[in-house]
Protein backbone atom coordinates (compact mmCIF):
# COMPACT_ATOMS: atom_id res chain seq x y z
CA UNK A 1 0.00 0.00 0.00
CA UNK A 2 1.10 3.19 -0.71
CA UNK A 3 0.34 7.23 -0.72
CA UNK A 4 2.30 9.55 -2.62
CA UNK A 5 1.04 13.13 -2.49
CA UNK A 6 2.20 15.88 -4.81
CA UNK A 7 0.61 18.74 -2.86
CA UNK A 8 -1.51 21.19 -4.55
CA UNK A 9 -1.73 18.59 -7.43
CA UNK A 10 -2.84 14.84 -7.02
CA UNK A 11 -2.90 12.13 -4.33
CA UNK A 12 -1.50 8.34 -5.88
CA UNK A 13 -2.85 5.78 -4.29
CA UNK A 14 -0.95 2.68 -5.79
CA UNK A 15 -0.37 -0.96 -4.94
CA UNK A 16 2.88 -3.47 -5.52
CA UNK A 17 1.15 -5.88 -8.19
CA UNK A 18 3.27 -9.10 -6.93
CA UNK A 19 2.27 -8.15 -2.87
CA UNK A 20 -1.32 -8.17 -4.07
CA UNK A 21 -1.42 -11.06 -6.33
CA UNK A 22 0.40 -12.74 -3.02
CA UNK A 23 -2.31 -11.87 -0.84
CA UNK A 24 -5.02 -13.02 -2.96
CA UNK A 25 -3.16 -16.47 -2.74
CA UNK A 26 -2.69 -16.36 0.36
CA UNK A 27 -6.63 -15.65 1.41
CA UNK A 28 -8.06 -18.20 -1.10
CA UNK A 29 -5.46 -20.36 0.18
CA UNK A 30 -7.06 -19.59 4.11
CA UNK A 31 -10.66 -19.67 2.68
CA UNK A 32 -10.58 -23.10 1.04
CA UNK A 33 -8.39 -24.87 3.63
CA UNK A 34 -11.45 -26.59 4.88
CA UNK A 35 -13.21 -27.03 2.23
CA UNK A 36 -13.00 -31.20 1.48
CA UNK A 37 -14.23 -33.98 -0.75
CA UNK A 38 -16.77 -36.84 0.03
CA UNK A 39 -13.48 -38.38 1.10
CA UNK A 40 -12.31 -35.95 3.54
CA UNK A 41 -9.52 -34.75 1.19
CA UNK A 42 -9.13 -30.90 0.98
CA UNK A 43 -9.78 -28.94 -1.99
CA UNK A 44 -7.09 -26.94 -1.75
CA UNK A 45 -5.55 -27.61 -5.41
CA UNK A 46 -8.84 -27.27 -6.82
CA UNK A 47 -10.09 -23.92 -5.19
CA UNK A 48 -7.02 -22.16 -3.85
CA UNK A 49 -5.38 -19.82 -6.78
CA UNK A 50 -2.12 -20.17 -7.10
CA UNK A 51 0.50 -18.99 -9.55
CA UNK A 52 -0.90 -21.02 -12.63
CA UNK A 53 -3.90 -18.38 -11.83
CA UNK A 54 -1.84 -14.93 -12.34
CA UNK A 55 -3.34 -14.38 -15.69
CA UNK A 56 -7.20 -14.76 -14.27
CA UNK A 57 -5.58 -12.26 -11.37
CA UNK A 58 -4.43 -9.66 -14.05
CA UNK A 59 -7.89 -9.70 -15.70
CA UNK A 60 -10.19 -8.78 -12.77
CA UNK A 61 -7.47 -5.62 -11.99
CA UNK A 62 -8.70 -4.22 -15.14
CA UNK A 63 -11.86 -4.44 -13.72
CA UNK A 64 -11.65 -3.85 -10.16
CA UNK A 65 -9.02 -0.61 -10.41
CA UNK A 66 -10.85 1.47 -12.88
CA UNK A 67 -14.35 0.23 -10.66
CA UNK A 68 -12.50 1.30 -7.11
CA UNK A 69 -11.21 4.56 -9.15
CA UNK A 70 -15.34 5.44 -10.16
CA UNK A 71 -16.55 5.03 -6.67
CA UNK A 72 -13.90 7.07 -5.32
CA UNK A 73 -14.37 9.58 -7.99
CA UNK A 74 -17.82 10.55 -6.86
CA UNK A 75 -16.42 12.92 -4.21
CA UNK A 76 -12.94 13.28 -5.20
CA UNK A 77 -11.82 14.51 -8.43
CA UNK A 78 -9.29 12.48 -10.96
CA UNK A 79 -7.21 13.39 -13.06
CA UNK A 80 -7.52 12.32 -16.28
CA UNK A 81 -5.56 9.07 -17.65
CA UNK A 82 -4.72 8.26 -13.70
CA UNK A 83 -5.66 4.93 -13.79
CA UNK A 84 -2.64 2.55 -14.20
CA UNK A 85 -2.19 -1.25 -13.90
CA UNK A 86 1.21 -2.34 -14.70
CA UNK A 87 1.11 -6.14 -15.55
CA UNK A 88 4.88 -6.95 -15.50
CA UNK A 89 6.64 -9.24 -13.37
CA UNK A 90 8.99 -6.83 -11.33
CA UNK A 91 8.88 -6.37 -7.71
CA UNK A 92 7.81 -2.62 -8.63
CA UNK A 93 4.82 -3.45 -11.01
CA UNK A 94 1.57 -1.49 -9.55
CA UNK A 95 -1.58 -0.62 -10.10
CA UNK A 96 -3.76 2.12 -8.92
CA UNK A 97 -4.98 5.61 -10.16
CA UNK A 98 -4.57 9.52 -9.19
CA UNK A 99 -7.08 11.84 -7.65
CA UNK A 100 -6.72 16.10 -7.33
CA UNK A 101 -5.07 16.94 -4.08
CA UNK A 102 -7.09 19.87 -3.00
CA UNK A 103 -5.55 20.12 -0.12
CA UNK A 104 -8.29 20.33 2.27
CA UNK A 105 -8.44 17.16 4.58
CA UNK A 106 -6.84 15.56 7.46
CA UNK A 107 -3.49 14.03 6.11
CA UNK A 108 -4.60 10.66 8.64
CA UNK A 109 -7.49 10.20 6.25
CA UNK A 110 -5.38 9.01 3.14
CA UNK A 111 -3.77 6.27 5.34
CA UNK A 112 -7.57 5.07 6.39
CA UNK A 113 -8.80 5.20 2.41
CA UNK A 114 -5.42 3.66 1.43
CA UNK A 115 -6.13 0.24 2.94
CA UNK A 116 -9.43 0.26 1.72
CA UNK A 117 -9.09 0.35 -1.84
CA UNK A 118 -6.74 -2.71 -1.22
CA UNK A 119 -9.27 -4.30 0.45
CA UNK A 120 -11.90 -3.24 -2.47
CA UNK A 121 -9.47 -5.14 -4.69
CA UNK A 122 -8.83 -8.19 -3.03
CA UNK A 123 -12.38 -8.85 -2.43
CA UNK A 124 -13.65 -8.47 -5.56
CA UNK A 125 -11.02 -10.43 -7.25
CA UNK A 126 -11.87 -13.42 -4.76
CA UNK A 127 -15.53 -12.88 -5.34
CA UNK A 128 -14.88 -13.61 -8.82
CA UNK A 129 -12.66 -16.01 -8.07
CA UNK A 130 -14.88 -18.20 -6.34
CA UNK A 131 -17.76 -17.68 -8.54
CA UNK A 132 -15.80 -19.24 -11.98
CA UNK A 133 -14.96 -21.82 -9.38
CA UNK A 134 -18.40 -22.85 -8.68
CA UNK A 135 -17.92 -21.94 -5.12
CA UNK A 136 -21.28 -19.69 -5.40
CA UNK A 137 -22.40 -19.17 -2.22
CA UNK A 138 -18.97 -17.92 -1.05
CA UNK A 139 -18.81 -15.59 -4.02
CA UNK A 140 -21.84 -14.21 -2.72
CA UNK A 141 -20.29 -13.39 0.50
CA UNK A 142 -17.34 -11.98 -0.68
CA UNK A 143 -19.50 -9.65 -3.18
CA UNK A 144 -21.45 -8.09 0.22
CA UNK A 145 -18.01 -7.82 1.85
CA UNK A 146 -16.57 -5.67 -1.14
CA UNK A 147 -19.90 -3.59 -1.43
CA UNK A 148 -19.77 -3.21 2.43
CA UNK A 149 -15.96 -1.48 1.79
CA UNK A 150 -17.06 0.55 -1.11
CA UNK A 151 -19.42 2.04 0.96
CA UNK A 152 -16.93 2.85 3.54
CA UNK A 153 -14.35 3.96 0.69
CA UNK A 154 -16.94 6.47 -0.10
CA UNK A 155 -18.24 7.75 3.02
CA UNK A 156 -14.26 8.72 3.70
CA UNK A 157 -13.68 9.75 0.41
CA UNK A 158 -16.23 12.66 1.11
CA UNK A 159 -13.47 13.78 4.19
CA UNK A 160 -11.32 14.48 1.77
CA UNK A 161 -14.05 17.75 0.24
CA UNK A 162 -15.76 18.07 3.38
CA UNK A 163 -13.08 21.18 4.51
CA UNK A 164 -13.88 22.80 1.24
CA UNK A 165 -17.32 22.65 2.05
CA UNK A 166 -17.25 24.30 5.30
CA UNK A 167 -14.93 26.92 4.13
CA UNK A 168 -16.98 27.98 0.86
CA UNK A 169 -14.17 27.06 -1.54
Amino acid sequence: MSVTVDPGVSIKFSELTPNLFNEVMQLSLYQVRNIKDEKGIDQVDEYAITEGELDFFETQLRYVVPEVFYHLTKWAKGIADSVFIDYDTSTTAECGFSIVDNQAYDANILSVIDPKIRECYTLWILHKWFFHSGLHDLSKEYLAMYNDNIRTLKKKAFDLIKPLMASGS
